[in-house]
């Protein structure tokens, strides 16, 4: 409708060049490019550990352990991630993702042991995202991590571990996942499964009991 230079085409994108309007490409087109690429995942289920795996007796040693997601992601717009059957996630289109992710995580150190000069009943735990080039044969920690404590008396409770927004470049075909680890050597102070299975689950306030969130921010790199 209209007439030289405001000629335009109904349901159709346009720019004005300083002297007439141009036709952009297809709206569909523009849409599709326009449209946040998010990938989300989360679980509702419980997932236990024993007290050996949450606790290690030298400081060199790895307990990472991965957080497992049965279910399908609920969120996948543009198909950037695929997930993995051992729980990794690949990566489908290079560029810059923003990570948020959470657990919540209940160590089960509960009883109070008087023949410790502080007490027990205290944990710690990171929350990581690892990152593999290799198809998952190794490991490495990102920049994406956090660290939450429980003080004494209260290693008994569920609490929620969570990463907040942080960028990671990732090429095409690189893997992530989701890990907990105990950052310190194992002592009564610090004893994950102390008084039963430390585990990862829910409570009636918080449903979801682990989830991962990635946003593509720009491929375009």
């Amino acid at each position: 409708a209209g007439t030289y230079p405001n000629n335009v085409v109904a349901n159709n994108y346009y720019f004005w060049d300083g002297s007439k309007w141009l036709s952009m490409p297809l709206k569909s087109f523009v849409e599709e490019a326009v449209k946040p690429s998010i990938f989300y995942i989360e679980g509702t289920g419980t997932q236990t550990f024993t007290q050996t795996e949450m606790n290690y007796t030298t400081a060199n040693s790895s307990n990472n352990k991965v957080v497992t997601f049965s279910g399908t992601p609920t969120i996948n717009v543009g198909n950037i991630i695929t997930k993995n059957t051992d729980n990794s996630f690949t990566i489908n289109v290079t560029g810059l993702y923003d990570f948020s992710a959470y657990v919540n995580y209940n160590p089960m150190n509960i009883t109070l042991d008087t023949n410790v000069a502080n007490g027990n009943q205290r944990a710690f735990l990171n929350v990581k995202i690892q990152q593999s080039t290799n198809n998952g044969a190794t490991w490495t920690d990102t920049e994406a991590l956090s660290r939450i404590g429980w003080g004494k008396g209260v290693a008994g409770n569920l609490k929620t571990a969570n990463i907040i927004a942080f960028p990671i470049q990732l090429n095409k075909g690189d893997r992530f996942r989701l890990v907990i680890a105990n950052p310190f050597v194992s002592s009564a102070g610090n004893d994950h499964g102390h008084d039963g299975q430390p585990y990862i689950g829910t409570q009636p306030n918080s449903p979801i009991s682990k989830s991962i969130r990635v946003q593509l921010l720009d491929f375009n790199l």
